[in-house]
């Protein structure tokens, strides 16, 4: 076991035994706080303990026991204006400690801080099976900043699935500190879901000065899970301050089930330690570089991982967004996980990084320098101006290129350079071959509107081959229409282009 996990194990067991001093503040009724206080250890047993505008209260000591005593049930409401902080070092907010309910509901802004929060293994579940916690309801602040909760430490020892609910406009839990973000013990699960159209955000703010560091997002061994018809956000508002987040545990612990976009923003990273750790699959969207400004650099570090994706869309001015691998170790990113169409939309690749292409649909690749890419499926449909392209596999997948784009292998060393398939589909000819080499045989499939499939005689598509190697290979491809024969359709290049017809009809070049 890791050493730090023991230490949180035992202390977790040393505090099961624990005996409750009497509290500095017991609140048994429903209470509204509009002044400032301090205490060193307050509980809360079946009451709604509310912090008002105005209202400001500091733990310098154990902590908020939600409840305080067995059996009961309570609730700690920030509203708009009131704050909590769990200023001591060991000042803990403890949910289901004491057996019981307890639950945390945000209202406000820049309302919550502390260093620790713990979910006790004698929580009790709501009526939904969730150990529903926390729910944060925070609208966006004046000066257009996200709403906040800060917890250095999210702790649960509880025996099954603790909830934060976002519901709310920019509702978002903030990282503190360095050390490691949510610690799922004993079987546990986190999971984070955003109702009414809320996102779930996780992020750092131009308030926090901690920058330039990185964070893991999950410790221990059990699971991390976003769920709901919602987008999850990376965010950092510092640009040219980098932060990461780091996806450092097992494959098999992070469940990424919100059907929307995963989004990395602003000068925020992703790094990647274990491999297909990030959101893929039919039960969620794409990942997506988004920033506000020329300064905003959002990165994928694969940090010598292989990743798989349904697709990776750069949305950030100037096409910033960045997939890099600060290891020593080769590193690959496969998009095309949920079968259907995708994006491949990068501006910046640095390190080690191969690409791939799985599934069925078609992926729309709009980049400018791939090192390397293996189309296992599907096709990789080349758009944008010019993509050099370092080596080329090609295992069932067809390689096209759109009108006005070139797919350019000439950089590629000899026997790294060879084109095997293409594709011809609807709209999308016009492009550009460079520098390929032709294998003796090969594949072309054509859509069913290519007009070759439905006549006789010869057409020219407006498909080039520039400075290829062996283009005579050309006539020994089959040509497919709609992924079956083509009637006894050939191909030929003449004067650059790619020309189909009737093998009775063409002469091939010899």
């Amino acid at each position: 076991m890791n050493p730090r996990i023991a230490t949180i194990a035992a202390a977790i067991a040393v505090s099961s035994v624990w005996q409750a001093k009497a509290a500095d503040w017991t609140v048994s009724s429903d209470t509204t706080l509009t002044e400032n206080v301090s205490y060193d250890e307050v509980h809360v047993n079946d009451a709604n303990l509310t912090i008002g505008a105005g209202g400001k209260i500091t733990l310098t000591g154990k902590g908020l026991y939600l409840p305080g005593e067995a059996d009961s049930e309570a609730t700690l409401t920030i509203a708009n204006g009131g704050n909590i902080v769990l200023s001591g070092s060991s000042s803990t907010l403890y949910v289901g400690e004491i057996k019981g309910k307890g639950h945390v509901v945000v209202t406000g802004n820049d309302a919550f801080n502390a260093n620790k929060l713990v979910i006790g293994g004698s929580a009790v579940k709501d009526a939904s099976g969730y150990y529903d916690f926390m729910r944060i309801q925070s609208r966006m602040r004046t000066d257009g900043d996200f709403s906040r909760v800060w917890v250095n430490q999210w702790q649960t020892y509880a025996n099954g699935v603790a909830r934060v609910i976002f519901d709310g406009s920019e509702a978002a839990i903030v990282a503190t500190g360095t050390s490691s973000m949510f610690y799922p013990m004993a079987n546990a699960t986190f999971a984070f879901e955003g109702i009414n159209g809320a996102s779930v955000n996780f992020g750092v703010g131009q308030w926090y000065m901690n920058n330039n560091t990185t964070k893991k997002l999950l410790v221990g061994s059990n699971k991390f899970k976003t769920q709901g018809s919602c987008d999850v956000v990376f965010y950092n508002h510092q640009n040219g301050k980098l932060y990461a987040f780091e996806l450092a545990a097992s494959t098999n612990q992070f469940f990424w089930t919100h059907t929307g976009k995963t989004i990395v923003s602003n000068a925020c990273m992703i790094k990647t330690t274990a491999d297909y750790a990030l959101p893929n699959g039919s039960q969620t969207g794409r990942m997506e570089f988004k920033g506000t400004s020329m300064g905003s650099l959002p990165t994928i570090d694969l940090c010598g991982t292989t990743q798989l994706v349904n697709g990776l869309f750069d949305a950030t001015p100037g096409f910033n967004g960045t997939v890099t691998n600060s290891s020593v170790t080769a590193a690959t990113l496969i998009v095309g996980a949920d079968g259907g169409d995708c994006d491949l939309k990068i501006g910046r690749v640095g390190g080690d990084v191969s690409f791939g292409k799985v599934g069925a649909g078609a992926a729309t690749v709009v980049a400018t320098n791939l090192p390397a890419v293996t189309v296992s499926g599907g096709s990789f449909m080349v758009s944008g101006s010019n993509l050099s392209c370092g080596s080329l596999t090609q295992d069932g997948g067809a390689v096209g290129v759109v009108s006005g784009a070139t797919f350019d292998l000439s950089g590629a060393a000899a026997g790294s350079d060879v084109l095997s398939h293409i594709a011809v589909t609807d709209g999308a000819g016009g492009g550009t071959f460079r520098g390929a080499t032709l294998a003796a045989s090969g594949v072309i499939d054509l859509s069913t509107a290519t007009p070759t499939a439905e006549g006789f005689g010869e057409d020219t598509l407006a498909v080039s081959f520039a400075d290829c190697a062996n283009p005579e290979n050309i006539q020994n491809w089959t040509v497919r229409v709609n992924g079956a024969g083509g009637n006894s359709l050939g191909a030929k290049i003449s004067g650059g282009n790619l020309r189909i017809g009737k093998t009775a009809t063409v002469i091939m070049m010899r």
